[in-house]
Order: C-alpha cells, then sequence, then structure tokens
C-alpha cells in the first residue's frame, strides 16, 4: 500500500471521530466498544490481520503433482488440499501451460492415470483445487514422457510384396495388423525398414561415425530392451545407439523371412539396391531371417514376406 493511500485512510478514521461535539474516548484495547471496532476496521484497511477482516474464502493453491511415467500414460498423485471437493487437471505438450491454452480435465482425484496418450512425447501439466467457492491459483508446472519399457514387436499375420507404398504404407500396414496387440490401445507400432531417404539407421556401419545423429525417423531406441509380443520372450536389447543386438527370434512360430532393405553386411547400412524404389515395388531390396534381422540378402521385390513391428 502506497504512503498517500495509508495517509487519506488515517485522514478518514480521524475524520469519522472528529465533530463539533465533544470528543469522548474509550479504551481501543475493550471488545465490543466503538474504539475496539473502529481500530479493528482500520487494520483491514491497512492490509493487517484483524478478526474483523473478510476471510478469503478461495480454496488454497495445490502443490505440483509428482508422476510416474507409463506406457502411454502417465499417472499423477499429489498432496490433498484442505477444503478441497475435486481437482482440475490442465495439460498440454509444450512447457508454459496455464487455464487458457491448455486441455482441462475436471472432477478428479488423486491419484489419476492420464492414459491414452502418445509414447516418446513429453505432458506438461498444472494442478487447481476445487470447491463450492471456486477454483484455485494454478500449481507450478510438472513434466512426464510416457515410455513403452520394455517394448513389444511382432511379424505381421499376412505377406506382402514390396509394394508396401512406402515407409507410411508399411506402418500403416503394422498399425491394422491381426497380430498387433491390443493393449495398450494408444501403442504406436512402426515398420523396421530402411529406404535411405525417409527411415535411416545408419549412415556409416553401425552409426560409427555420428552415432545417433545418423538415424532418421529410426524405430528402435537406445538402451532398450525388446520382447516378442506374443508370448513376452526378451528378443533383445538395443544398444546405445539405439541397434538391436538380437539374441531370440522375433518369430514365435518358426522362422520368417522378412522385409527390411537393410545391407548383406549386417552393419545396418541401405541395401546396396536400394530399397524397391523407395517400397513401390520395382527394383531390389534387403530382406533377413526372423532370427537375425540386421543380415539380410538381396530378394525380389515381388517375393511375399512378412514386416517386423516395433512398438513405439
Amino acid at each position: 500500500m502506497t504512503e498517500s493511500k495509508k495517509l487519506l485512510i488515517l485522514v478518514c478514521f480521524i475524520l469519522l471521530f472528529t465533530t463539533c461535539q465533544k470528543l469522548e474516548f474509550d479504551n481501543a484495547q475493550d471488545f465490543g466498544n466503538k474504539s475496539y471496532f473502529a481500530t479493528e476496521e482500520l487494520k483491514c484497511l491497512l492490509g493487517q490481520s484483524s478478526i474483523l477482516c473478510p476471510k478469503s474464502s478461495l480454496v488454497p493453491t495445490p502443490e505440483a503433482p509428482a508422476i510416474q511415467a507409463g506406457n502411454t500414460q502417465n499417472t499423477l498423485s499429489w498432496k490433498e488440499v484442505t477444503g478441497a471437493t475435486s481437482y482440475a487437471l490442465y495439460y498440454g505438450t509444450s512447457t508454459g501451460v496455464s487455464k487458457t491454452n491448455s486441455t482441462r480435465i475436471a472432477n478428479i482425484t488423486s491419484p489419476y492415470t492420464h492414459s491414452d496418450i502418445t509414447n516418446n512425447t513429453s505432458y506438461y501439466y498444472i494442478l487447481t483445487a476445487v470447491n463450492t467457492s471456486g477454483e484455485s491459483n494454478a500449481s507450478l508446472e510438472a513434466t512426464a514422457t510416457p515410455v513403452c519399457s520394455p517394448c513389444k514387436m511382432f511379424l505381421t499375420a499376412a505377406t506382402y510384396t514390396a509394394a508396401l507404398s512406402g515407409i507410411s504404407g508399411a506402418d500403416s500396414k503394422c498399425q491394422t495388423d491381426t497380430n498387433k496387440p491390443t493393449t495398450p490401445s494408444a501403442a504406436i507400432y512402426k515398420s523396421l525398414i530402411v529406404d535411405a531417404t525417409n527411415r535411416i539407421a545408419c549412415t556409416s556401419s553401425n552409426c560409427a561415425t555420428s552415432g545417433l545423429a545418423e538415424h532418421k525417423d529410426w524405430v528402435l531406441k537406445p538402451n532398450t530392451t525388446y520382447i516378442r509380443a506374443a508370448d513376452s520372450v526378451t528378443i533383445g536389447a538395443a544398444d546405445s545407439l539405439g541397434l538391436l543386438v538380437q539374441t531370440t527370434d522375433i518369430s514365435s512360430t518358426g522362422t520368417l523371412t522378412v522385409w527390411t532393405g537393410l545391407s548383406t553386411g549386417g552393419d545396418w547400412l541401405q541395401h546396396g539396391t536400394g530399397s524397391c524404389s523407395l517400397w513401390t515395388g520395382t527394383g531390389g531390396a534387403g530382406q533377413a531371417s526372423s532370427t537375425n534381422i540386421k543380415s539380410n540378402g538381396g530378394g525380389s521385390c515381388g517375393s511375399f514376406n512378412v514386416l517386423a513391428c516395433v512398438e513405439q
């Protein structure tokens, strides 16, 4: 409060008790008399604590939620706020979430699972407490990124020629194949194929030159274990460069031939004859055994093979 405003309030206070009549004074410490109430009202006007000051009915601001990231979900928990009857969560996929630039989820309690969200995408949250008097100020922002761990792999039930309609067409086939797990429903699968243009594993042997920077839309994540979707048996683990060290057949029913577009050298490079013209069906492409996905031989673009699909 400014000094001028305080002075104005003081003048008003003096005028309140200054009349042409004879002044009479009483003890401002005695509860119930005129001076007592006038003093308490003055405290309120000056921003000081007083029994006469109106009490705020706004529910207190909650602390930022704690978040446990999961597979296509984040589970949030928080300390209860006295007087709150429910809570509202606001979220977005970039920092700086506010009540006006985000999506609101109302009438929730702790813990709350935010499900059916996209793996490998960061989500940012603020929390408010709610009661019949209204909604509190927002908490500090908290963030988490859902991931699969371990991640699943499967081979398509259907077989295809190399006319896959490109990388996107192959990914779409993974998403709609009958071997795709039904849970979690929001899981996204992509095909383990390369074309040297739209999806690249390495541009040097085993990504030795530039490491992770050589990837483009690559489907394997560094330091991640991969399991068969059918029976949860471990297939292997991707190393720090996101290259699979395979220990078990991807197929649980017998070895199959898989489209990959990888080279014959087992070095995660593009096959020398291309990828059937970016997987449109002409030319040549690498195909592999499901027991060793990185070691490939050339194949006719007209042959029928399965796709290896990787959870993202």
